[in-house]
């Protein structure tokens, strides 16, 4: 309890040195994440090349996947509209300038497109991240990708990078400490987190390609291919629907 508790003030002091700091949005939540990855003591390994732009397209298991990827790599991340409304980690995202998806409107994902295929025009030096399961896992496998929010990467024919996420921790299943998915809240969550110092994630970086087939059909592609960085199974859909809009577990 003493131990979690200091190192709970310990992030909130993070945050605050953080807010006050200015700079470029990208850069400045890579120095933000940094920092964070210190008190948690998350160590980060990378394997493959580091994309300087286009989109990169990652398999997701919580809000920890932001902290690890964005401290090796300026980036700029899409969310679910709520998050902007959660306290402290809205405002982070907002700052950070999180492209947001409303899921509450038809039109979201085309917004989203739109929002994309600018961030990916104007992008130097950043890349932007979309996680296409639209949910978060345990880790144990790749759920199916839907393909909406790979539209804007088809028609600009910018560079699309897999990404497959993997957890570790020596002292417990990272799956249920590490990993927020499901049932689980946040803050309960992060409370029990901050009683582990063992936390490694690897970010396995496959090549950039251009899109040459469907969307629909390059979704599977990059579903297999995440996997496999990932050292994990593909979940396989039945049915393929194509949703209004994507619901992302964190921001």
């Amino acid at each position: 309890m003493i131990r979690q508790t200091f190192r709970a003030l310990r992030l909130a002091a993070a945050f605050l040195q953080q807010w006050r700091t200015g700079g470029v949005p990208s850069h400045w939540l890579q120095e933000s994440a940094q920092r964070f990855a210190e008190v948690f003591g998350l160590s980060v390994s990378v394997t493959g090349e580091l994309p300087r732009s286009g989109l990169l397209v990652a398999n997701h298991l919580g809000y920890m996947d932001i902290i690890a990827l964005a401290s090796v790599l300026p980036c700029r991340f899409v969310a679910k509209s709520d998050v902007a409304d959660w306290p402290v980690f809205g405002a982070f995202a907002r700052r950070a300038e999180t492209i947001f998806v409303n899921r509450g409107k038809r039109s979201a994902v085309a917004a989203a497109n739109l929002a994309l295929a600018h961030s990916m025009e104007k992008s130097t030096g950043y890349c932007t991240v979309i996680f296409p399961e639209g949910t978060s896992s345990d880790g144990s496998r790749v759920l199916p990708f839907h393909s909406s929010l790979l539209q804007s990467a088809d028609e600009s024919q910018c560079p699309v990078t897999p990404l497959g996420i993997r957890y570790a921790m020596a002292s417990a299943d990272p799956g249920e400490v590490m990993a927020y998915h499901g049932e689980m809240t946040l803050v309960p969550h992060l409370w029990n987190l901050l009683r582990f110092r063992d936390l490694h994630i690897t970010l396995h970086f496959g090549e950039p390609k251009i899109l040459q087939q469907s969307r629909k059909v390059e979704a599977v592609r990059l579903q297999k291919e995440v996997a496999v960085l990932a050292g994990v199974a593909e979940s396989v859909a039945i049915k393929i629907a194509e949703p209004a809009i994507f619901h992302l577990q964190s921001v």
